[in-house]
């Protein structure tokens, strides 16, 4: 995915909206056709119209190992990385000769996806079998891969005491990256104007502006503002802007412009900037750090031992390693850089190496690699030292770090607060829960945290063994309200961990198709001397014999009032609640695509509070109703038809609040829960 670590931009046209581009998909369309259809739009960068293309062929031609291929890999490149795991399987097994690698990004896709122990032996077996002409490459980054499976495990079971947070306001639908520290309370980073999916074709043709541009953001230490782009000529036309940095005194800017060189990829370059008089100077390309022909890109600026300025940056340049390696020129009394020197073997690797930063303060040089020992996807590193001698390459753990896409790490100058980009779970996505970036506030001094590390089994089960896919969800508890805090699914080889506030009370929720949803009270220590992880096992039970029926309720479009066919299923829940005083309800509101975001979130809160008020008011206690609101988040229907119009019937099906029943984990009465999701009866 080199395109994509060069600026992460042409990946974006990959998510193109349907509505944006007439696929013109119809059955009576000839295989032959399909294809052709289908290697257009991937040269148009419309991965996902694409995929569903190959998908159709796939169907007639199921044993075609190129097709597979096809839909393996563009899944990566759209970085689904379960869908890519399914094909990449399904390639190694059909046609290995053809595709040895298969078995090597297999291994990847089962890593992203926290299957470690499957994972580990895919990349043995891949070591073991391979011997084409570029074995020496692979073999080193396959095992690289398999270390970082042992080392991930270890990591998530002991994360480091840094948090990260994610930036609501700042962040867009699609990518944004290459934050840079600029002050406490401002931001400045790179993204996207838009924030609607882009079709490639269209946008070249000058029918929607999609270049990347450095935009700036502010906070009051409460909020952050929305971002806005930055007035100066470093957004060029016609060009992609970003990874912007500034000088000790804020009056130089260093910044990459790319170019498009074809619909897979571009060439970069690092080009200055200088602020004289108020006003910044046309951007002027750095001549002796650039390389014609070679993407040059992520500027940073550090010094060596003798107080000079060193830019370090990454270049797929001839020298390096693998695809991308980190760079370094020193600056001159005359201010002339030198010809750029390569990082050397002990950073780069046979993988990406990119997005450095160095902390002036602590001497440390932070960061991104595929190719050293890592968790999984892209992780961040660092190492202390100069260019004249660097030590131990260390890798930033957990929850720096993730089994996905972790890089762009900045920070302040004191080394301690700054941000990274992430495509965790949890990022602002128009495709998937991973396909894009987002930048994330971290703070990774070294103060005491709080942490609780554990897993769900079943009283019933004599060996205690973990219960693996409960959605485990957090809540903080002040009064009689609860606060959402955060929630992963659960895996049967390694324990889940979530940060605690000192002196705090939560819930633990787990919910699981088949076991009766349980609730757990946590209590944490008020004083703390020293950071401290809390070991808790969960208990959530299978569902067998009773069983009660919870319905969901709908409503109008932008109404949040129960209608009146739905207090019949309201004053049925009452009754449940009534005769089971050991339940708590969560209900869930949420809306259809109409709208925007906040709009939808506010709506969807008011419609949870219409239902939990319903139960106030029939008197039930406000500390048995965890209430939320998801708003557009969460669809169980299509917004849209296929061809990019309206659904009224699957939006009506999205316009919901849903509950579900929760009972205290020392409660082992055997009950089945029955979720009824029957259409609503109006799709007004």
């Amino acid at each position: 995915m080199k395109a994509f670590i060069m600026l992460i931009i042409p990946i974006l046209f990959g998510i193109s909206d349907e509505d944006i581009q007439n696929t013109q998909r119809h059955e009576k369309i000839s295989n032959r056709k399909k294809l052709k259809i289908a290697k257009q739009l991937v040269k148009d960068g419309s991965y996902h119209n694409a995929v569903l293309y190959y998908e159709d062929v796939h169907e007639d031609r199921p044993n075609n190992s190129h097709i597979i291929a096809a839909l393996a890999d563009l899944n990566y490149y759209l970085r689904d990385y379960k869908e890519a795991q399914k094909w990449y399987e399904e390639l190694a097994g059909l046609d290995p000769k053809n595709y040895p690698v298969a078995q090597f990004h297999l291994g990847r896709m089962l890593k992203i996806n926290g299957k470690y122990a499957e994972a580990k032996v895919e990349f043995k077996e891949f070591i073991d079998k391979y011997d084409d002409d570029d074995a020496a490459r692979y073999k080193s980054l396959a095992k690289a891969e398999a270390a970082g499976c042992d080392y991930a495990i270890e990591a998530m079971e002991e994360p480091t005491t840094a948090t990260v947070v994610h930036l609501e306001n700042v962040n867009h639908k699609l990518t944004d990256f290459s934050p840079q520290y600029v002050s406490p309370t401002r931001l400045m980073y790179a993204a996207l104007p838009s924030d609607t999916a882009i079709n490639l074709n269209l946008a070249r043709k000058g029918k929607k502006d999609y270049y990347a541009r450095i935009f700036v953001a502010g906070t009051d230490g409460q909020t952050w503002e929305v971002g806005k782009q930055f007035q100066g000529p470093q957004n060029k036309e016609k060009m992609h802007a970003g990874n912007a940095i500034l000088s000790d005194n804020g009056r130089v800017m260093y910044f990459t412009l790319c170019g498009e060189e074809n619909a897979y990829g571009m060439i970069c370059n690092i080009y200055e900037s200088v602020l004289r008089d108020g006003d910044w100077t046309e951007p002027k390309k750095l001549d002796n750090i650039n390389k014609e022909g070679f993407t040059t890109t992520h500027p940073a600026v550090g010094k060596d031992a003798e107080g000079k300025d060193v830019m370090y940056f990454s270049s797929n340049r001839k020298g390096t390693r693998g695809g991308m390696d980190l760079w370094y020129s020193v600056k001159d009394v005359s201010g002339k850089w030198s010809r750029p020197s390569n990082a050397g073997k002990a950073i780069n690797t046979a993988g990406d190496d990119m997005t450095p930063f160095y902390d002036m303060k602590n001497q440390k040089l932070y960061f991104a690699s595929t190719g050293h020992v890592g968790i999984g996807g892209i992780d961040i590193y660092y190492t202390e030292g100069n260019i004249d001698q660097w030590g131990e390459v260390m890798n930033m753990g957990v929850p720096i770090n993730t089994s996905y896409d972790d890089q762009y790490l900045a920070l302040d100058d004191d080394g301690e607060l700054g941000y990274i980009v992430s495509n965790r779970p949890g990022v602002l996505s128009p495709r998937g829960e991973t396909c894009c970036d987002d930048i994330f506030y971290i703070d990774i001094s070294e103060e005491k945290n709080l942490f609780i590390k554990g897993y769900f089994t079943s009283r019933k089960d004599p060996e205690r063994k973990p219960i693996e896919g409960v959605e485990a969800a957090l809540y903080f508890i002040e009064g009689k309200q609860f606060s959402y805090v955060d929630e992963v699914v659960t895996s049967k080889d390694k324990m889940f961990y979530f940060q605690l506030q000192p002196g705090g009370s939560y819930k633990m929720n787990g919910t699981k198709e088949g076991y009766w949803p349980s609730i757990t009270n946590v209590e944490t220590p008020t004083d703390l001397e020293e950071s401290d992880t809390i070991f808790k096992i969960f208990y959530i039970e299978p569902v067998v014999q009773k069983k009660i029926k919870v319905q969901q309720v709908y409503f109008a479009f932008d109404k949040s009032v129960i209608r009146d066919e739905y207090i019949e299923r309201m004053d049925s829940l009452h009754s449940v609640m009534v005769r089971n005083m050991k339940y708590l309800l969560e209900i869930a509101g949420h809306t259809d695509s109409k709208g925007t975001d906040s709009y939808n979130q506010k709506l969807s809160e008011r419609r949870a509070r219409s239902c939990a008020d319903y139960m106030l008011n029939l008197g039930v206690d406000d500390d048995r109703l965890l209430v939320k609101g998801f708003g557009e988040e969460r669809p169980i229907a299509p917004n849209e038809n296929p061809d990019g119009s309206d659904n009224p019937i699957g939006r009506a099906k999205n316009r919901r609040v849903e509950f579900k029943l929760l009972k205290d984990a020392a409660d082992t009465e055997e009950v089945e829960i029955i979720y009824d999701d029957s259409p609503p009866s109006t799709i007004e």
